[in-house]
């Protein structure tokens, strides 16, 4: 299976303009079933700015046990870790590259246009979106703009987490 699994405000953005997360700060305590999640996931597929992003946090690479794809059409990204590796093709060659291996499942972790990507190309399985109770205004959406047909969710869950949190499990 593919899965995404996303925080996002409101309005929809997934980070502020900069690519900071820190709306996402107060609600730390908050369970959404990360653990539970990441614990079922062998490969995780994000694209550079993403990664960018988390090595910009300073900690040890969160992901040791899964095999993680960086979607990216530079040539000079470097890698930290030896299960991380560069994916500059096509994304389609990815997803079915992906959903050939028997028995695994994968995330995409984000970006929004990665995200949105996956989906318009008819391979995320299920979307988990996580809705904080913040408006940022501006920033980065979780839905980009892209040219394509309207694709309609097969199922949709929406669930309140310790009255804060919005969970919609979307199914496609």
């Amino acid at each position: 299976m593919i899965y995404g699994y996303i925080a996002t405000t409101i309005d929809g953005y997934i980070a502020d303009e900069q690519g900071n997360i820190d709306f996402l700060n107060d609600f730390q305590n908050i369970d959404c079933g990360y653990d539970q999640f990441i614990q079922k996931i062998d490969i995780i597929v994000m694209g550079r700015k993403t990664y960018e992003s988390i090595m910009g946090f300073g900690i040890d690479w969160p992901y040791p046990h899964q095999k993680t794809w960086i979607v990216t059409s530079q040539t000079d990204l470097k890698t930290t870790d030896t299960n991380v590796e560069i994916w500059q093709g096509d994304l389609s060659t990815l997803m079915q590259m992906i959903r050939s291996e028997e028995d695994k499942n994968c995330w995409i972790l984000g970006g929004g246009e990665l995200i949105s990507s996956t989906i318009a190309l008819g391979y995320m399985d299920q979307l988990e979106v996580y809705i904080t109770p913040v408006l940022l205004g501006t920033g980065i959406p979780l839905f980009t703009q892209q040219s394509y047909a309207p694709i309609k969710a097969q199922k949709v869950e929406s669930n309140l987490i310790d009255n804060t949190i919005t969970q919609r499990i979307y199914t496609f």
